[in-house]
C-alpha cells in the first residue's frame, strides 16, 4: 500500500497507494488527516520532508499521530475536487483508519466533499483558513496568477503566492527567499500544469460546493481571520450556518495564513478541538 523512509521515530514519507505523497507525525491513538493548501500543488509535501514533519509536530500533543497528505503530482485538466476528495478518501479508508480531517485553505474545499460522501471516515473536521468557495476579490487574483504560470513565468507565480502573507515584513521576506532558493526548489516542483488544471476548474465551478454542507454530519469546527484575503468573513460565516452542526471561531485581523503569522494562537485554538 505504501512506500515509505524514515529520518527519526516521528517523522515518516513516503506515498500511499502509489498516488498520494504523504508526511506521518507523532505516535498517539488520536488519528489526524491534516489536507495541505494549494502550493503544495506545486512543491510536494514531500520535496521537503524533514522539515515539513517538523513544522506539524510543532500542532500535535503526545496524544496525536498526524498524517499530512498531500496531491499527486501529475492531474489532468478536468480533476475536479470532489475527485481529490474522493481519492482522499480511499487512502484514508485502507491506509490510515478513521479520523478526524483538518483541511487547511485549498485542503478544506477537499474536506468538504470528503466529509459529507465518505461520513464513515470522518470522526470530526475541522476547517482552519477555508470556506466553500473563493471571494470575487481572490477570484480575479488568482486568475492573474495562473496566467503567470500559464505564460511559463513560474518564478513570478511562486513569488506572487507570498501575497497570502498580512504582514508586510514577512511578506517581503518570503518573496526573496522565494528567489533566492529558486535554483535548489525548482528541481523539486511539480509539473506547473498541475496547479493550473486543479484551479482553473476549481474556478470554473467556484461556489458549487455549497451543495455538500447540508449533508455533512461530524462536528464541525471553522478556524478563520477577519482579514483572510482569500475566504470574506460573510463566506466563513455563511459557511458555518449551512453545516448543520458547525461552530466558527474568527479572530479579529488574522489573515489567511494565520498559522504561520500567529502560530501560538493557531497552536492554541487547534489543540483544543482535536
Amino acid at each position: 500500500m505504501e512506500s515509505t523512509s524514515t529520518t527519526d521515530s516521528q517523522i515518516t514519507w513516503g506515498v500511499f497507494m502509489n498516488k498520494i505523497p504523504f508526511l506521518k507525525v507523532g505516535t498517539g491513538p488520536k488519528i489526524l488527516v491534516y489536507l495541505r493548501g494549494g502550493p503544495d500543488l506545486l512543491l510536494s509535501v514531500i520535496a521537503n520532508p524533514v522539515a515539513n514533519g517538523k513544522s506539524k509536530q510543532k500542532l500535535i500533543t503526545a496524544d496525536h499521530t498526524m498524517y499530512v497528505l498531500g496531491y499527486q503530482r501529475d492531474l489532468p485538466p478536468d480533476t475536479s475536487i470532489e475527485q481529490i476528495a474522493d481519492d482522499f478518501a480511499e487512502v484514508i479508508e485502507k491506509c490510515i483508519g478513521k479520523a478526524t480531517i483538518i483541511g487547511n485553505s485549498f485542503g478544506g474545499l477537499v474536506a468538504l466533499p470528503l466529509a459529507a460522501n465518505h461520513p464513515a471516515i470522518v470522526n470530526k473536521l475541522v476547517l482552519t483558513a477555508s470556506a466553500y468557495q473563493f471571494s470575487p476579490s481572490f477570484v480575479e487574483r488568482l486568475n492573474k496568477w495562473l496566467e503567470l504560470g500559464e505564460a511559463g513565468k513560474i518564478l513570478k507565480l511562486a513569488v506572487k503566492m507570498n501575497d497570502f502573507y498580512n504582514s508586510f515584513s514577512m511578506r517581503t521576506l518570503l518573496k526573496l527567499m522565494t528567489i533566492f532558493s529558486w535554483p535548489k526548489n525548482r528541481k523539486k516542483l511539480n509539473p506547473v500544469s498541475t496547479a493550473i488544471n486543479v484551479f482553473r476548474n476549481a474556478l470554473e465551478h467556484n461556489g458549487e460546493l455549497v451543495k455538500y454542507l447540508p449533508s455533512i454530519q461530524a462536528e464541525t469546527v471553522i478556524l478563520g481571520g477577519t482579514k483572510d484575503i482569500v475566504f470574506s468573513q460573510e463566506l466563513y460565516q455563511e459557511t458555518a450556518s449551512l453545516i448543520p452542526h458547525a461552530s466558527l471561531v474568527l479572530f479579529p485581523g488574522f489573515g489567511h495564513e494565520m498559522a504561520d503569522e500567529h502560530p501560538k494562537t493557531y497552536r492554541r485554538e487547534l489543540q483544543k478541538v482535536v
